[in-house]
């Protein structure tokens, strides 16, 4: 027996255990796509990850990784070479402005100032940062639609926490459950950039503040071996910081950076970090994904040696992935589809742009779509859904609005100037207050003042006739005061022209790209001519119309598109039969188009106005002179019954990066042809050239001109213009 016992081979030791690994991602905006490049190594290795903990982009990183998505899918997502949707669709909110409802581009082309404030219980009030974060929580929540309700993060392939700061005390908070997209949504609530997320009647913002590198919070996993990814923003020593954004940023380096800190002083010998040399890239860096990435792989592989005692066998490694890999499902089948407001409630304008029905398959472009279409209604801050598996490839959509913060009410203020420095100067300052959701059919009253050289207070109330908001009715009222300095004969001028209205209008909203309006307006007025320099001369009259008015906006910039198009048609008829004091057919078209060839945009604008019979009453005839109108002329130059101008403009971007400036900034030119006619059979036929060069920028008070206008057999003359060109 011992013979045999000596003759046997002795069974392998068993192998000790393997540690339990925990991977920590750090946040850092753009610069946290370097996670991509790591997790790519570890997969090269071989290295199974036991538990992940993330901070703001590391929390997006980790949990969709922890979700079942392999590092070649992340790839995709974050560079982005290969999706329908680029990061300035994701980090903006809703719909391009060539997508949004006509009305809300209206408001584009009354007031351009970017800066608009809610109004709640007689207090202005204003969003909690630039961006809710609309897009990209859409794009989360379609990527994780099967973890919208887990009881725990654990339930994923792999255990996930993420760290947020809880706005109203400061404190860490630790997500661990609910809704995987809203909890890396909340970890990267980055301050005055995003608005806080909210969960469950709580606000939060970036993790980053109070725990960049969440190595405590693997460790309470059960992690007992971490590796840790640290691509955090060193402070810049030296570098000066210009405007408020840059005070912002840098703030938000130094209290990431104290934290990273104290966080790393709590590694062990056991724990490998690996810190990727992202140079020159910053948090804002989203176009430079690809290069994130190779370098966070190049520091991961540096670290090798380190991390090569992680590695398992082949047979085990494949277990791993069998478990963390996320098979693709079919749509599921919808059982309910439900939309309601933040308070539970039906919202029935909610259903009323939600296509998806009970028995239709789920559609990820159409869903998108949908929620895009509510909020732009811009009634809401933020419209997310969830999607609650029912059984049997089934599911029920839950659609859900969730009202703006500033109240329902919004103030917008309108600047605007034009001078040629010489003896023709226009200013107003204008305030439009619109208030919203008047009655169940989401009813509307816009109130504009304008004070400056011309006066002009208004007030429309807008009346959907539907829930979907297809048709309406607006009765309109206003009063303007204007003096136009308008060549009236000879030494004569127009003074000043006061007139009232009132209106009614029934109309369509046609999709989201033009109205049409046929309605009747009536005016009352009086004008005063300054005849030589000896006396005024006050003339009253009254107009009475019906009219019809088509317009169709899909430019995406109100004064600076890039593309789209733009035409607004009025036809108006007067009578005395309907109170005019004299008959006429009067027909105005103004029409433009913006498109480029390379990185130079062309804009096309034809402006035509035609008096078809008869004469108008009162003073309101079309006129030569401004910018893009024969820029070389003062606005209002020359009156006539019909005008006729034609415009070519081009443009090209400026390189700012080493001006003082952080606005777009374009160098342009025009040449214009055209001018006012006696009959609108000659326009066209006579004429004059014009132009213009001039520089322009977008900036939040709206888009300024600066430049020289040419008119045939005028000279060269400066301008200045601030306001609307269409």
């Amino acid at each position: 027996m011992a013979g045999i016992l000596q003759g046997q081979e002795r069974e392998p030791a068993a192998a000790a255990p393997r540690p339990r690994v925990g991977l920590v991602l750090s946040g850092g905006g753009a610069r946290g796509i370097a996670h991509v490049g790591v997790l790519q190594v570890l997969e090269e290795l071989r290295i199974p990850v036991d538990y992940i903990a993330g901070t703001s982009m590391g929390s997006i990183v980790g949990g969709l990784y922890a979700y079942g998505l392999s590092p070649a899918q992340l790839r995709e997502l974050t560079v982005r070479d290969h999706e329908a949707r680029s990061w300035n669709d994701l980090l903006r909110d809703g719909a391009l402005r060539a997508e949004r409802p006509m009305r809300r581009k209206q408001e584009d082309r009354a007031y351009l100032t970017s800066l608009r404030f809610g109004l709640r219980s007689g207090e202005l009030t204003t969003a909690k940062g630039f961006l809710v974060g609309q897009n990209l929580e859409t794009e989360l929540a379609w990527l994780t639609r099967e973890a919208h309700r887990l009881p725990s993060f654990d339930q994923l392939p792999i255990p996930f926490r993420c760290t947020a700061v809880d706005m109203s005390d400061g404190s860490l908070v630790v997500l661990d459950h609910g809704n995987l997209a809203e909890a890396m949504r909340a970890s990267m609530s980055l301050p005055m950039f995003f608005a806080p997320a909210h969960i469950g009647g709580r606000e939060y913002l970036d993790g980053g503040l109070a725990d960049n590198v969440p190595i405590d919070v693997a460790r309470a996993m059960g992690a007992e071996e971490l590796i840790v990814i640290d691509i955090g923003t060193p402070v810049p020593k030296g570098v000066p910081v210009d405007g408020w954004l840059g005070v912002s940023r840098r703030m938000v380096d130094i209290l990431g950076q104290q934290n990273i800190d104290l966080s790393l002083a709590t590694l062990s010998p056991k724990d490998v970090l690996v810190q990727p040399d992202l140079g020159t890239i910053t948090s804002a860096s989203f176009d430079r994904a690809e290069e994130s990435i190779a370098i966070g792989a190049a520091a991961a592989r540096a670290a090798i040696p380190q991390l090569q005692r992680f590695s398992v066998s082949e047979a085990e490694y494949q277990r791993f992935l069998a478990k963390q890999r996320r098979v693709a499902a079919a749509m599921p089948e919808l059982t309910r589809v439900v939309t309601r407001d933040s308070a539970g409630q039906e919202d029935a304008r909610v259903a009323a742009r939600t296509t998806h029905k009970p028995g239709q398959v789920l559609d990820g472009e159409r869903l998108r779509a949908d929620l895009e279409s509510v909020h732009d209604e811009d009634v809401y801050q933020r419209v997310g859904f969830s999607v609650v598996p029912d059984g049997d490839g089934k599911a029920e959509l839950d659609v859900i609005a969730e009202p703006k913060e500033q109240g329902g009410d919004y103030v917008r203020f309108g600047l605007g100037l034009e001078t040629n420095f010489e003896q023709r100067t226009q200013f107003s300052l204008g305030v439009e207050h619109t208030a919203r959701d008047l009655n169940s059919l989401a009813a509307e009253l816009r109130t504009t003042v304008r004070l400056g050289s011309d006066n002009y207070l208004a007030s429309e109330w807008y009346q959907p006739l539907d829930a979907g908001g297809w048709f309406f009715v607006a009765p309109r009222a206003s009063v303007a005061s204007r003096s136009p300095n308008l060549k009236y004969s000879g030494t004569d001028f127009v003074e000043r022209v006061v007139e009232s209205e009132v209106g009614l209008d029934v109309g369509a909203a046609l999709g989201n790209w033009g109205e049409l309006r046929v309605g009747y307006e009536r005016v009352w007025g009086s004008v005063d001519l300054k005849l030589g320099n000896l006396q005024l001369v006050g003339e009253d009259f009254v107009d009475a119309v019906l009219r019809l008015r088509f317009e169709a906006d899909t430019m995406d910039h109100p004064s600076l598109p890039s593309r789209g198009s733009y035409g607004l048609f009025s036809l108006r008829h007067g009578s005395e039969s309907l109170g005019s004091d004299s008959h006429y057919e009067r027909a105005d078209l103004l029409a433009a188009q913006a498109f480029s060839v390379g990185s130079v945009v062309f804009m096309p604008i034809l402006r035509l106005s035609a008096t078809l019979s008869g004469s108008q009453a009162g003073i309101d005839l079309p006129t030569e002179g401004g910018f893009l109108n024969l820029s070389g002329l003062p606005r209002n130059s020359d009156p006539g019954e019909n005008l006729g101008v034609f415009v070519l403009s081009a443009r090209q971007r400026l390189n700012a990066t080493h001006l003082l400036i952080d606005v777009p900034l374009y160098l342009g030119a025009s040449a214009e042809f055209g001018g006012v006619t006696a009959d609108y059979r000659d326009l066209f036929a006579k004429g004059q050239f014009g132009g213009s060069v001039f520089l322009a920028a977008d900036t939040p008070l709206g888009s300024v001109f600066f430049g020289t206008g040419l008119a045939e057999g005028e000279g060269a003359s400066l301008f200045l213009f601030l306001g609307q060109i269409l």
